[in-house]
């Protein structure tokens, strides 16, 4: 519901931003908008969060954080890389070894 919230406040700020031009009167009357689907979103929010208590469905779930894709490596983990013969520059007991990798296909 959260998302749908989001999304109607984009478009009304939006249409709000390209529609004033300036005009006061203009801008209140968009603000006034806002105000009554912000309520209206806010209603409708509450009344399906009571329907799902009613039902006894379950809380909205929570989306997991995202983690490495299959077949990606994983961006926290910290891997090791020999480089052992390889041109490099810089001190060779460097404390950070920076691997630059790339194809021509």
């Amino acid at each position: 519901m959260r998302t749908l919230r989001a999304i109607a406040l984009s478009l009304v700020a939006a249409s709000a931003v390209t529609a004033v031009g300036g005009c006061k009167r203009q801008s209140d009357e968009t603000q006034r908008r806002l105000d009554q689907l912000s309520a209206n979103i806010d209603s409708i929010e509450r009344r399906v969060d009571a329907v799902a208590r009613m039902a006894g469905a379950a809380p909205r779930p929570t989306a997991p954080p995202p983690g490495p894709r299959p077949g990606e490596p994983d961006p926290a983990a910290t891997y090791a890389v020999d480089v052992t013969g390889d041109p490099f520059e810089g001190p060779a007991d460097a404390l950070i070894t920076i691997i630059e990798a790339f194809e021509f296909a």
